[in-house]
């Protein structure tokens, strides 16, 4: 049976990823609009890199001291182990990089929010990372739910 922290904290993980996924997939439609305004842009990308690092936090504990130790096991040596090895796997890899375009998507809408107005290629590019960053998370969701589903 799964401690009640760990409990938690799993979900805790999975809201706040959501709520990062939602912060920057929110964020590129308000870029879409040509009437965007940079203060919801700023906000949401705050929100996102926020929800996103706490995100990484929350699930690297339990990762740490129970997954490693309980879940992964089980999953192993079921009829799925597949889904440690290969999709678990992508996933921690795929993780490690949403920080680092969370950190440059911020810097960008603050640094360079004055060149987004002259130089469209600035701003097609944050957008680009936004849109990456919002697939990035809907594919590592799905990957939880295979995770979770062999378990």
């Amino acid at each position: 049976m799964i401690p009640e922290l760990f409990k938690n904290l799993l979900s805790l993980h999975i809201l706040l990823g959501v709520g990062a996924t939602a912060a920057f997939g929110y964020a590129w439609m308000q870029f879409k609009n040509p009437d965007y305004k940079m203060l919801n842009v700023q906000i949401l990308s705050i929100l996102g890199a926020l929800a996103l690092f706490s995100s990484w936090i929350t699930g690297g504990y339990y990762y740490l001291y129970y997954y490693g130790e309980n879940v992964k096991p089980q999953i192993l040596a079921g009829s799925q182990p597949w889904a440690h090895k290969l999709i678990m796997e992508a996933k921690e890899h795929i993780f490690l990089i949403m920080p680092l375009i969370a950190v440059t998507i911020l810097l960008s809408v603050f640094l360079l929010k004055d060149e987004f107005q002259t130089e469209p290629q600035i701003k097609k590019s944050v957008s680009a990372l936004l849109a990456f960053n919002a697939i990035l998370g809907i594919s590592i969701m799905v990957m939880g739910f295979i995770i979770s589903g062999a378990h």
